[in-house]
């Protein structure tokens, strides 16, 4: 039987039949069977073996694998149900950066007072931001209880424990543009004309600037020229741009504008932060 630990057994014996066989239904549905034997063959051709590196669980009955080579020039993440059926599956060349390795000259605060990393490292497992450039070392930012992201309906923003958060500055600095009447999405929609959606932009020490992005409508309390200092009250979690679900992105850049590259966060209590990591 393919399970999360024997899931390398039959990728490595060639037996990606047997692998699509365990999938979830509806993957099935949108995945030929033809198509997913032949994408596994060449990914093994060019990878060879996989073994597991990396295991995470952020959300109630859902499982993320990480399978990489030897050479971990090549990577696969393999999602289960608790019952063990593949619900999807992702193949990646993996790359790394020289910029892994340039850290920000400031130390930064988390802009919130709790909160789950749902997406950030400088790995694609861990963080979906690391392949573009001008996010690759960007923190999204939400809180969980048991695995939950909401209690209550689904669909309702209220019901999400991250929404409506303060959010805060992360260093001492002073606001250099703003963005407070993009309207909050609801679930499942998502505003691609304005990705970033409501937005604070502070500029700091050392040519560095913070974004703090998806904020709730109407909630920003700062406008541009104003000086704010860490863990100064800036706007209110929320779920407008191209986000999902409510969250805060966080990142800090080479400039204002926001297609500037972004910078490896160092932050002040804790020695790096990737996906999964609670910070209360």
């Amino acid at each position: 039987m393919v399970t999360p630990d024997t899931f390398v057994e039959y990728f490595n014996s060639e037996k990606f039949k047997e692998i699509y066989d365990t999938a979830f239904e509806p993957f099935k549905q949108n995945t030929e069977e033809s198509r997913f034997v032949e994408s596994l063959q060449i990914f093994h051709r060019e990878a060879g073996d996989l073994h597991q590196k990396y295991h995470n669980k952020l959300t109630m009955n859902f499982n993320r694998y990480f399978y990489v080579n030897d050479d971990e020039t090549h990577s696969l993440t393999a999602a289960f149900t608790d019952d063990n059926e593949i619900i999807g599956i992702e193949l990646y060349l993996n790359e790394k950066y020289d910029t892994d390795d340039v850290w920000t000259k400031n130390e930064y605060a988390l802009p919130l007072e709790e909160a789950v990393v749902s997406a950030g490292g400088t790995d694609v497992f861990h963080n979906y931001h690391y392949r573009t450039e001008n996010q690759r070392y960007a923190y999204d930012l939400t809180n969980m209880v048991e695995f939950y992201h909401h209690n209550g309906d689904p669909g309702d923003l209220n019901a999400y424990f991250v929404f409506g958060n303060d959010v805060l500055a992360p260093l001492d600095g002073v606001v250099v543009d703003v963005k407070r009447d993009v309207k909050d999405n609801q679930i499942g929609i998502v505003n691609q004309d304005e990705p970033s959606g409501n937005y604070v932009i502070i500029e700091h020490e050392n040519g560095e600037y913070s974004l703090l992005a998806h904020l709730k409508k109407d909630s920003v309390k700062v406008d541009v020229g104003d000086s704010v200092v860490t863990g100064e009250i800036v706007g209110q979690v929320g779920n407008s741009g191209a986000t999902t679900l409510p969250h805060l992105h966080f990142q800090v850049m080479s400039d204002k504008e926001l297609n500037k590259d972004s910078i490896r966060i160092r932050f002040k209590d804790f020695e790096s932060l990737k996906q999964g990591d609670r910070v209360e």
